[in-house]
């Protein structure tokens, strides 16, 4: 049987970052904003004036379409303009780790069992410990039902990708940077055919089965693709 080994600690990373998060977590509909903001339009090539414009209007689409409430939105700004200003100044990936921190906390998106470990920068290994398909990839997180013996029941594994269609193509085909990746993900998810699993990126994409049939028209029929938008 398989058992997955990772990273136990919880995660932890710049309160720029958390402050944001938990409140994502707390309310995933309020990530439809950072979609808006993030996703369309290049932040980092606005003024300060149109920045503030940008987050303004989109949160006030929001406020429309109930994904959040009044009561929540100057919190919701302060939140958000923090982080991109943390965003504009610092080379450490802040909206990966934010996806990764939303993902982390927020739990599975396909399991219902209570009784969920979570792993993060996690991978497969056989019972005693020895690790399956060569490389050193692993995902982001994971979380699987244990069984008696510790070994996966249900698993579901996750690469997040804030911007996924950016990240992964390049010109219609697998940017080479990620084929590895997307072949290890591609051999865990044939491995674990016999078990209940996902194996998948996750992503703010918009339209994400529309990359899903692009992967699956690559060839790599064992790897989904979730949206948190649609998730949350």
């Amino acid at each position: 049987m398989y058992r997955l080994t990772g990273i136990k600690e919880r995660y932890s990373c710049s309160d720029k970052i958390s402050n944001l998060g938990n409140m994502l977590v707390d309310k995933p509909s309020m990530i439809s904003i950072i979609r808006r903001v993030m996703l369309g339009t290049r932040v980092s090539g606005l003024s300060d004036p149109a920045r503030e414009k940008l987050i303004e209007s989109s949160v006030k689409e929001a406020e429309i379409m109930g994904d959040i409430e009044s009561s929540e939105v100057q919190s919701f700004i302060n939140k958000l303009t923090e982080f991109l200003d943390y965003d504009l100044k610092t080379d450490c990936r802040p909206r990966g780790t934010l996806l990764e921190y939303i993902t982390y906390y927020a739990g599975s998106l396909s399991i219902s069992s209570k009784n969920v470990a979570t792993l993060r920068r996690c991978y497969l290994t056989d019972s005693a410990g020895i690790r399956l398909i060569d490389g050193d990839c692993d995902f982001d997180v994971g979380f699987y039902v244990p069984d008696s013996q510790d070994c996966i029941a249900e698993v579901e594994l996750l690469e997040c990708k804030f911007n996924l269609e950016n990240s992964l193509f390049a010109k219609g085909e697998i940017k080479k940077s990620l084929c590895t990746k997307i072949r290890y993900m591609e051999s865990v998810g044939v491995l674990l055919k016999c078990i209940s699993s996902v194996v998948a990126f996750v992503s703010l994409a918009d339209n994400p089965k529309r990359i899903e049939r692009k992967l699956q028209s690559l060839g790599y029929k064992h790897v989904s693709v979730l949206c948190w938008e649609e998730a949350g």
